[in-house]
């Protein structure tokens, strides 16, 4: 009896994991802090510290959160369609939660969920044909490519948000200025009156270098010992 009420004592009240990381996700990774994160709960940052020990614990938490919510695209006989579904899907996830692009890019995968997608995606591959090396090589730079990305789009809404200058706009203005003598392809290329979608840039990059390991040399499929 004397435990269990010691343990009461210890444990902050009204609190759970599945809470405080569902607080967590309604503010962006860049902005979230013990701190932040105990105003929004109306709690102190020491409760949040007895679920987790440190801002990096709640991060990785949070990670495997936010992957839960990448549903795995049917499996394909074509693993170029498949990875382009599965680039998609991790893009569109990853744009609810501005920051965790960044915190993705610089932690690499953590937690059984991220393993398990990262398998998935060199099992599809390899049943394809593609050797181990290969699957892993493709992996990596799809899923780089996506997470360049994002962290693109989040620091130009950030700075969209503080007032700063929309760098597309500002390069279109440079090369008005510059003039049709001095730059004529670009200037034809402002015709359009408007910077390429982005969208269709990362398809268009997707594209490229689902298409380029394709085509790569058969030694690439063909990794020693694999």
């Amino acid at each position: 009896m004397q435990t269990e009420i010691r343990r009461k004592r210890g444990r902050p009240p009204r609190l759970s994991h599945a809470e405080i990381l569902e607080a967590a996700a309604e503010i962006s990774i860049e902005n979230l802090s013990m701190m932040a994160l105990a105003r929004r709960l109306r709690t102190t940052d020491a409760a949040l510290y007895y679920y987790f020990p440190s801002r990096e614990a709640l991060l990785r938490a949070l990670a495997d959160k936010l992957t839960e919510e990448i549903e795995m695209p049917p499996l394909s006989p074509d693993w170029r369609h498949w990875m382009r579904d599965y680039a998609w899907r991790i893009k569109t996830a990853l744009e609810r939660h501005p920051g965790a692009a960044a915190f993705l890019n610089t932690g690499g995968p953590t937690g059984r969920k991220q393993l398990h997608m990262v398998e998935t995606a060199l099992g599809v591959m390899m049943r394809n044909g593609l050797s181990l090396h290969a699957a892993r090589l493709v992996d990596s730079v799809v899923v780089n490519h996506v997470l360049a990305f994002v962290q693109r789009t989040d620091r130009e809404a950030r700075e969209k948000r503080l007032g700063k200058p929309d760098s597309a706009m500002r390069i279109m203005e440079e090369v008005r200025e510059a003039g049709e003598t001095a730059l004529p392809l670009l200037q034809a290329g402002l015709t359009y009156d408007k910077p390429i979608d982005p969208d269709e840039l990362f398809e268009f990059g997707l594209t490229a270098l689902i298409s380029g390991v394709a085509a790569a040399p058969p030694t690439l499929s063909r990794a020693p010992g694999i």
